[in-house]
């Protein structure tokens, strides 16, 4: 999930609820959006497909990983690459992210409250 975020500028799994989230996690339901992917290499996105595989034994393992082709190619290749919508997506996302726990933190807040002053 983290490479698919650091490179893509989103996360794979981005639901409303919990109980949505958890469905699409569990049925492995995510999408390369072409307007953020066109510019990653195939070899990166085989990368992300395989530890994101839903059954534990055939995902692939962060030692596995480290031996992809995509790891292991030289990183000269990556800097043609214009990523400048993934990371605009990505500070939107971050950003995103600060606000929704900035209200719950407000909201645990004002609940505290609520309970200390009943006492």
């Amino acid at each position: 999930m983290i490479l698919y975020t650091v490179l893509g500028g989103y996360p794979p799994f981005n639901e409303n609820s919990i109980s949505d989230l958890l469905r699409v996690v569990k049925a492995g339901n995510y999408k390369f959006h072409p307007i953020y992917w066109s510019n990653i290499s195939k070899e990166a996105t085989t990368l992300i497909t395989s530890f994101l595989t839903v059954d534990p034994r055939k995902r692939l393992s962060a030692k596995q990983g480290l031996q992809s082709q995509w790891m292991t190619q030289d990183g000269s290749c990556l800097l043609l690459n214009d990523l400048g919508d993934n990371l605009y997506k990505f500070k939107s996302f971050n950003g995103k992210r600060k606000l929704r726990a900035a209200v719950r933190a407000t909201i645990v807040t004002n609940r505290m409250e609520r309970i200390h002053s009943s006492f």
